[in-house]
Formats: C-alpha cells, structure tokens, sequence
C-alpha cells in the first residue's frame, strides 16, 4: 500500500504522525549522525555486543557530533 492509495484524511493523519516521530530529539540525533558518517560512541557501544575494534576513532574521538550536522539535518 502507498501513501498515494489512501484517501485524504487517512494521509493526513499518517503525515502528521511521521512529522511527529521525525521532529524528536531521538530522529534529529540519529539522523545527524547518519549524515556524519560515524555514530556517536555511546550510540555504538549501547547497539553492539562487543565493543569497536581497538584503535577505532569511535572509541575514543568521536564523542559528539561534528560541527553543523544538527543544522544540516
């Protein structure tokens, strides 16, 4: 099913509800950090089982994001 198969009020409200999910803190950070191109290194260690390999910038460099992404996203 498509977006452009339901009917007016119906893509309305999932419009709303996706621009709901996407204006969050959570939505805004991850995608910031996708358009960085490295999570964050509190992001990587809480999403792995095991930690990066040693000598890994995540590890140790990459403990924000870098200057601007919030304002590119």
């Amino acid at each position: 099913l498509s977006i452009a198969e339901l009917d007016g009020d119906h893509r309305d409200v999932l419009a709303r509800a996706i621009t709901r999910v996407l204006s969050t803190d959570v939505a805004e950070i991850s995608y910031a950090q996708i358009v960085d191109g490295l999570p964050l290194a509190d992001v990587a260690y809480d999403s792995s089982t095991r930690a990066p390999a040693e000598g890994h910038p995540i590890k140790d460099v990459h403990k924000e994001l870098c200057p601007g992404m919030l304002d590119k996203t």
